[in-house]
């Protein structure tokens, strides 16, 4: 049997995709597009990661005609690499302090 070379997305991966694609997501797309059945856990884990991802309570009518209430999560910002920032930081620092009048 041939293997593919192709990587194969975590759950987290797959979340921020749909934010990327969709805006936001909610527990049942998760579960129904993702196969993701804890996506409170992963929101959490991206959190703390450094996501920022605010939490809103939505209402809606099921299909019987009663009125449910849910999470969706959506992304505000692209998480900030600081450890990009440091490094150019260093590196202007670097010139300016090479280039420095004595």
């Amino acid at each position: 049997m041939a293997q593919s070379n192709r990587k194969i997305m975590t759950q987290k991966e797959r979340i921020l995709r749909h934010f990327n694609d969709k805006g936001s997501i909610t527990a049942l797309e998760a579960m129904k597009e993702y196969g993701i059945m804890r996506l409170t856990s992963r929101i959490c884990e991206l959190k703390d990661e450094g996501y920022n991802i605010k939490s809103e309570f939505v209402s809606s009518t099921n299909r019987y005609g009663e009125k449910v209430s849910f999470s969706k999560y959506t992304l505000i910002e692209p998480k900030i690499d600081i450890t990009g920032i440091k490094f150019v930081d260093k590196v202007i620092s670097d010139i300016l302090t090479s280039h420095s009048v004595k």
